[in-house]
């Protein structure tokens, strides 16, 4: 369906879990920007949320940022989510509590990460 609303852009099929995405060189290609909104971490199976992070951060160019959204009801405490995330060389730099930039609450998170 994405592709066929938005034929211009390139997508990738893939888990996160796996992410490897390669310029034509073999470099790993680097984002300034990445998001994963709507509960994309919480639909990961829990062994796969570390490597996932893990291979954002690996994909984020060094000033860039990762934004992440999901609700905090979903079984990823902010805890777990914040270890994985060190693990995988990110740290939480601001955390809000709706995309609308509200301050922090225990119902959902929108998080603003950086590589370590």
């Amino acid at each position: 369906m994405a592709r066929d609303d938005h034929p211009q852009a390139h997508w990738e099929v893939g888990n996160l879990a796996t992410l490897d995405l390669r310029e034509s060189d073999g470099a790993r290609r680097l984002f300034d920007l990445q998001l994963c909104a709507g509960n994309v971490l919480t639909f990961l199976a829990g062994d796969e949320r570390r490597p996932a992070l893990a291979r954002l951060a690996e994909h984020l160019a060094p000033e860039g940022r990762l934004v992440v959204g999901f609700g905090l009801d979903r079984g990823y405490e902010i805890a777990h989510f914040e270890a994985d995330a060190a693990a995988g060389g990110l740290a939480l730099q601001q955390r809000f509590s709706s995309w609308e930039l509200h301050p922090a609450g225990s119902d959902f998170l929108v998080g603003i990460l950086t590589r370590v």
